[in-house]
């Protein structure tokens, strides 16, 4: 997923703002790229976990739902698996936010298949875990067809689905752990994008 993720900003940007970026893991790929990379995210001991170790960066904390950004300020606005803990009705204020800041493009990655929710394949469904330490956690899962219909309401010039990702570290001599399936991530596009 790291690497599809890198490959689909790579090419197109000179300024990236990863939304909920925790410790900022993918921080060394866009600075080997000579990208500038900002992270923002609500919680502050993972920036604080972020900074110790890499300390030359940007990082920001604050809420996706209203980012601190003028429009159109990044060439790239992405998240990785964040939208699957926020609540059924706070996704689309999270997506419009970065659709707004964006000047080129949003890349939305999910931790799982968006095809796979069968069950529930025309809903948005969420579970809660109160077992927690720092709160409830929540677990939404979104079924493509919904996120196709919301996409429709941001006037993209072209939307890319990405489907079966293998999730997990990009470095081949650390294995993937406690994870059998891959994810999904979509590219929204506010201009024709060739590879």
């Amino acid at each position: 997923m790291r690497r599809t993720l890198f490959n689909a900003a790579v090419n197109v940007s000179t300024s990236i703002l990863e939304v909920g970026c925790a410790t900022c893991i993918d921080y060394e790929l866009f600075q080997e790229a000579n990208i500038e990379y900002v992270g923002l995210d609500l919680t502050h001991r993972l920036l604080l976990f972020a900074k110790k170790y890499v300390p030359s960066f940007i990082l920001i904390q604050g809420d996706g739902r209203q980012l601190p950004f003028r429009n159109h300020c990044f060439d790239t606005v992405y998240c990785k698996d964040v939208i699957e803990h926020l609540l059924p009705n706070d996704y689309k204020v999270l997506i419009k936010e970065m659709w707004r800041v964006a000047k080129k493009q949003i890349l939305l990655c999910f931790f799982g298949d968006t095809r796979i929710h069968t069950e529930i394949r025309d809903t948005i469904h969420c579970t809660i875990n109160d077992n927690i330490q720092d709160g409830p956690v929540y677990f939404t899962h979104y079924a493509e067809n919904k996120l196709l219909e919301f996409f429709k309401e941001l006037s993209y010039t072209q939307l890319s689905c990405f489907h079966g990702i293998p999730y997990g570290p990009s470095d081949p001599e650390k294995p993937i752990t406690l994870i059998d399936h891959g994810g999904s991530m979509y590219r929204i596009t506010k201009e024709a994008i060739s590879e």
